[in-house]
């Protein structure tokens, strides 16, 4: 019984615990890209946004919809960045 624990926690706890730790990662590119960016007021704002619900939902344990908002994020400040 313990194998198959320990085995599924391998399968599924390890992956799930690695990818909430990319939201942090996410947010951090985020407001490093907001320093060094001109962006338009309204853009910046958008990114703001994004990246404040992003962070929400991974407080909130929704690592899917987090990632999601923060990949809204990123879209929009490399669409100004070239």
């Amino acid at each position: 019984m313990f194998k198959k624990v320990a085995v599924f926690m391998l399968l599924f706890g390890l992956p799930m615990l690695a990818w909430s730790h990319t939201c942090p990662a996410l947010v951090d590119m985020i407001n490093e890209s907001l320093e060094q960016v001109e962006l338009d007021s309204d853009t910046r704002a958008e990114v703001e946004r994004l990246r404040d619900r992003g962070e929400a939902a991974h407080e909130d344990g929704d690592h899917e919809k987090a990632i999601e908002k923060l990949d809204e994020a990123l879209s929009l400040l490399e669409g100004d960045m070239y």
